[in-house]
């Protein structure tokens, strides 16, 4: 279990900032939004992604907990009981960090191809509300005396995969357009809680807790001795494969208005390497442990709480066999306005489902090209719940070099350990032969 904890610790060490799409969507004065919009209309015409900065993002959610405690100097036990006494139940954490290892496109007379590469971190848990007041307040405190405590919806995933994909899109006429995505997926390690059964019954002075928990692993058994390079690199073309697919299409009504929608990550992993599995099943009584955490080390204390569920609930070291898990799937929604063809205004609706469940974003946007050199977006969404949201994007042309930076959240970027909610995209890329397609009314 403690190579487990590593793993997950890694992941999180590595978001430096629920996942949201709503800033790139329709930011069309870059191509990468065809990551997200397969059906985007564009202006340049061929593009080439600088590898390792043609475009990165990082992301960082979660609708309950801020990150203030965790902050250096800090001393997290004072902050944490407030916290703790606020989560609810369904609350999430929700991470992922991207990076562009190609992204080429390129025109045609009537459709647009694009060849990616990206290397994805993704980690998502549903916080265990009742588990974490128990712990925390205790058996009297908390008000579970007594009372028989069924924690089934808790889940926990975590994956870093590499993603190679081929994608199209064709103009029906000129008001709509169709577009796809193929992704050949090669899985690097994962973990995937395929089930946990829990029920506590609590006395005065101890648990009673029958148990009955799967947890699946794969690629992380010797993550204490890996190089992190190798530990991508390996994964280039691993046994671990899947395949996803984006789907769009675009709809201009007339010169005012215009629809779109997309669904992305339609598809699935098969892990085969490396596979363990940490098994508890049966009952067990469990008289507590101290949740304190000394000074600024949370990953010990962290450790220390999880060695001391793992020894209660038995936690045992099995063997597995292949399993297969979906991709965190999302679709979008949007409509906008044309006030001109250079100042657009649009709404954007984005339902993401993990763990049977959706979580939900939307936001309205401004866009603005300014000129060839300059374009902006400037927007307000509430996110899994949080509406302290102001995003901002900017595009900046140097002759063939295109500078460019988006953030659902520019709190977040300026104040990252006082919100729930904060993410960045940039790139730098090359594109070519900038002319705005302006798609008119078939029926003028």
């Amino acid at each position: 279990m403690k190579k487990v904890f590593l793993f997950f610790t890694c992941l999180m060490a590595s978001f430096v900032s629920g996942q949201s799409y709503l800033s790139l969507y329709n930011f069309n004065h870059i191509n990468q939004n065809l990551l997200v919009n397969p059906a985007s209309p564009h202006n340049y015409r061929f593009v080439i992604g600088i590898p390792g900065i043609g475009g990165t993002s990082a992301h960082f959610n979660s609708n309950s907990f801020t990150k203030d405690w965790l902050e250096k100097g800090e001393d997290p036990n004072a902050k944490l009981e407030e916290t703790i006494r606020n989560l609810k139940k369904g609350d999430r954490l929700n991470s992922s960090t991207s990076v562009d290892g190609l992204f080429v496109g390129f025109g045609t007379k009537r459709g647009y191809w694009t060849v990616a590469a990206q290397q994805i971190n993704e980690f998502n848990m549903t916080i265990p509300t009742e588990l974490m007041k128990l712990l925390y307040f205790g058996n009297v405190g908390s008000g579970y005396v007594g009372n028989t405590m069924n924690m089934d919806n808790f889940n926990v995933e975590a994956n870093v995969r590499n993603e190679y994909s081929i994608g199209y899109q064709h103009y029906i006429d000129s008001n709509f357009i169709v577009g796809g995505r193929y992704k050949y997926i090669s899985g690097v390690a994962n973990t995937y809680m395929d089930r946990f059964n829990v029920a506590l019954t609590t006395d005065i002075d101890k648990w009673t807790a029958q148990t009955d928990i799967m947890l699946n692993t794969s690629g992380i058994a010797g993550i204490e001795d890996i190089d992190p390079n190798s530990f991508v690199s390996e994964g280039l073309f691993s046994r671990n494969s899947g395949m996803g697919f984006d789907l769009g299409a675009y709809y201009r009504i007339n010169d005012r208005f215009d629809v779109s929608v997309s669904a992305l990550n339609l598809g699935w992993i098969k892990w085969r390497k490396d596979l363990r599995g940490y098994r508890s099943q049966g009952s067990f009584e469990f008289e507590g442990t101290e949740v304190n955490y000394p000074g600024d080390d949370f990953e010990a204390g962290m450790e220390n709480l999880l060695d001391s569920l793992g020894e209660a609930f038995s936690f045992e070291e099995v063997g597995i066999n292949s399993y297969t898990t979906p991709l965190p799937s999302h679709f979008i929604v949007s409509g906008q306005f044309y006030l001109t063809e250079k100042h657009v205004f649009g709404v954007a609706y984005q339902g993401s489902v993990w763990n049977k469940r959706l979580y939900d974003n939307i936001g309205i946007m401004y866009n603005g090209r300014y000129s060839k050199w300059i374009n902006i977006m400037v927007g307000y969404q509430k996110i899994d719940g949080s509406f302290n949201n102001l995003a901002l994007g900017l595009s900046l042309r140097l002759g063939a070099f295109q500078i460019y930076a988006l953030t659902d959240n520019t709190f977040g970027i300026m104040e990252p350990t006082q919100v729930a909610a904060t993410n960045i995209r940039a790139g730098i890329t090359l594109s070519f032969y900038d002319k705005p397609k302006i798609l008119k009314n078939d029926k003028e």
